[in-house]
């Protein structure tokens, strides 16, 4: 099924980074995983959809090298991965949206469990639609969604020039396990590597959002049979012009978001940008 992947939709959901990271090693992280993850992604998607211009996407390339089992559980964990991945943008959306409502942060959970949930399934049933209408229609609406969802952060960068403070830019972590618990009822005991920290960095959420921000170049490959005549000349050209997209539309409204906000790490929840792009808070 087609989906709208959030690398090529700018840098929503990277606040979470900043509050488990703090804003040094978030910037610095965010410039260097792009050349130490996502370039290699790209280029093996780029190589792998060409050799095997195929719908089933990385199922065939697992299946062709390690049999057909290694390609069911591939496909079985792709879909389980995409259905729990993709149910998290509405929720990421509504969180924008209360941001820039007038309200204080401190009402955004006032707002009734029944128009959360209508809210939610509203865009969850728009977005079902788009994709079982098929590819054509998913393609067009991710080129407006791309336009739209990127120019406020193009304003963003623009109008904060006159007001970043460079020395955010090397600001530390200074909130601690127990503070960040308590924000995001986050579990500072069990599952792998419990409460690990690194310099203040709590590795596990720094390191998931890095992850799920980076991450899914693979996901091309299942659209290289629609590519048509030079898929060899096509495919990898797109995936480099993703590429450039991915770290420039990260890094460049991190750095321009970060040097001139004046919040603390623990303001960097989800929908912070948002809020600090329509209210310049």
């Amino acid at each position: 099924m087609a989906s709208f992947p959030l690398s090529i939709i700018g840098p929503f959901g990277v606040e979470e980074a900043v509050m488990a990271g703090g804003a040094f090693y978030t910037l610095v992280f965010f410039l260097v995983i792009p050349f130490i993850w996502s370039w290699q992604e790209s280029q093996i998607t780029a190589e792998l959809s060409c050799a095997f211009p195929s719908a089933a996407g990385g199922v065939l390339w697992c299946e062709v090298a390690f049999g057909p089992y290694a390609g069911w559980l591939n496909g079985i964990l792709s879909w389980v991965s995409g259905a729990t991945d993709n149910a998290i943008y509405p929720v990421l959306f509504l969180d924008y949206l209360v941001r820039v409502l007038p309200t204080s942060v401190e009402d955004e959970e006032k707002l009734h469990p029944i128009y959360r949930f209508c809210l939610l399934a509203s865009i969850a049933i728009l977005m079902g639609y788009m994709n079982w209408r098929g590819l054509e229609l998913v393609g067009n609406a991710s080129i407006v969604v791309c336009i739209v969802a990127m120019s406020p952060f193009l304003v963003l960068t623009l109008l904060s020039i006159p007001t970043i403070d460079t020395s955010r830019w090397f600001a530390k972590p200074t909130l601690s396990a127990e503070e960040y618990a308590e924000i995001n009822d986050y579990q500072l005991t069990g599952g792998f590597f419990p409460n690990a920290s690194l310099g203040g960095v709590l590795l596990r959420p720094f390191i998931n959002s890095l992850f799920w921000n980076m991450n899914s170049f693979d996901s091309a490959g299942a659209f290289s049979e629609e590519v048509g005549a030079h898929p060899e000349r096509i495919i990898p050209k797109a995936l480099n012009i993703t590429w450039f997209m991915l770290l420039f539309g990260y890094s460049i409204p991190l750095f321009a978001a970060i040097g001139a906000a004046n919040g603390t790490q623990a303001d960097w929840s989800d929908g912070y940008i948002g809020g600090f792009i329509c209210l310049g808070s």
